[in-house]
């Protein structure tokens, strides 16, 4: 904003690396950030608070102390509700603190205009400064047009996001039952495969216990036959033994003949004592493929919880996306009526401008 020798003039800013401070310089394009509209929101606020009161909102003898005042201080109050409104919320130091957009700012200067003529139908007689008033035309006149630029973005904007909204939710809803269906059919499959796991393991266990007892049953059935065998054989060596008494050769040849049917019999419980370890292995292997079944029954119930909590954060993230919407909506509304009370202002004032 430049002061001309044909009135004031509105310039947009451009970003630079070391800006001038000046009594209207916004806080954010001290801290080296680019200016917006709400940086320009803030040099109006700045030049609306000097012509109010006569004095400038920040004060300091060197650049140093005038970005120091800019970002630390407020000015003081107008001394009117109304104007403080107006002029305060523009020149918040946090930009998301401000009016965020000229048509706010453009909408309180009629609503006080407004309230100004209800609250003193009569006008003042006084001396006409056609200069000042021209001036302040030609500001009107360029401010009408920055906001009808900008109104026309903002509904284009309103417009294109309408639009956009029933395909995102189409989206979301379509990626939502993709995901449930993927999860149902996943769940089935678990389930399904669950009872053919189940019944092979335990076919498995049944077929290794059945050939443990079957190794039992044989080792039992064949302890009599070696009783047996034993039984012969010592009556062997007690005939043996009686031809000892006879012949000190014989007696040797059946001594050692009894030796190796001694070393065999050990040698068949030695056998039998590794099938009964053997047996017992088949046990232990049983046992553990009963553990690991239950650790994949654990890992499968830890996986369906996962796959709950999913779903879960999905309903999440669609009811935010509602609630945005909602504020959409609750926006809108608000638009549609500041334009009516702008259509109001507007036929009010063309009925002021036929009757004077």
């Amino acid at each position: 904003m430049t002061f001309g020798a044909t009135g004031v003039e509105l310039l947009r800013s451009e970003p630079r690396a070391a800006p001038p401070v000046t009594p209207y310089t916004a806080p954010e394009c001290l801290a080296g950030n680019a200016p917006d509209v709400r940086s320009d929101i803030f040099s109006l606020g700045a030049l609306l608070y000097e012509m109010f009161t006569g004095r400038r909102a920040f004060h300091g003898d060197t650049a140093e102390e005038l970005a120091a005042s800019i970002e630390n201080s407020m000015p003081e109050p107008i001394g009117d509700t109304g104007l403080d409104r107006l002029v305060l919320n523009c020149l918040v130091k946090d930009p998301a603190g401000r009016w965020q957009r000229l048509q706010q700012v453009h909408m309180e200067i009629r609503i006080l205009l407004f309230a100004a003529k209800r609250a003193q139908p009569v006008a003042i007689p006084r001396q006409r400064d056609f200069a000042l008033q021209s001036t302040l035309r030609e500001v009107e006149a360029q401010l009408n047009s920055r906001l009808d630029q900008q109104y026309g973005e903002a509904a284009a904007g309103l417009r294109q996001l309408s639009a956009q909204l029933p395909l995102l939710e189409s989206q979301l809803a379509a990626r939502l039952d993709q995901q449930a269906a993927e999860t149902t059919a996943a769940l089935r499959h678990l389930s399904a495969e669950l009872p053919l796991l189940e019944s092979h393991l335990a076919s498995r266990l049944a077929e290794r216990h059945g050939e443990a007892m079957a190794d039992v049953r044989h080792l039992a059935g064949e302890l009599p036959l070696v009783e047996s065998r034993l039984s012969s054989r010592i009556g062997q060596q007690d005939s043996a033994l009686a031809s000892v008494q006879q012949a000190t050769a014989e007696q040797r040849t059946v001594l050692e003949t009894v030796s190796r049917s001694v070393a065999t019999v050990r040698e068949q419980f030695l056998s039998l004592e590794t099938k009964l370890a053997a047996t017992h292995d088949s046990v232990q292997h049983a046992e553990q493929a009963a553990s690991q079944f239950a650790e994949m029954q654990s890992e499968l119930i830890n996986e369906m919880r996962e796959l709950g909590s999913t779903v879960k954060e999905h309903a999440a993230a669609i009811e935010s996306m509602r609630t945005s919407m909602a504020r959409t909506d609750d926006f809108m509304e608000r638009v549609v009526e500041a334009l009516e009370s702008l259509q109001n202002l507007v036929l009010e004032q063309a009925r002021d401008r036929a009757v004077a």
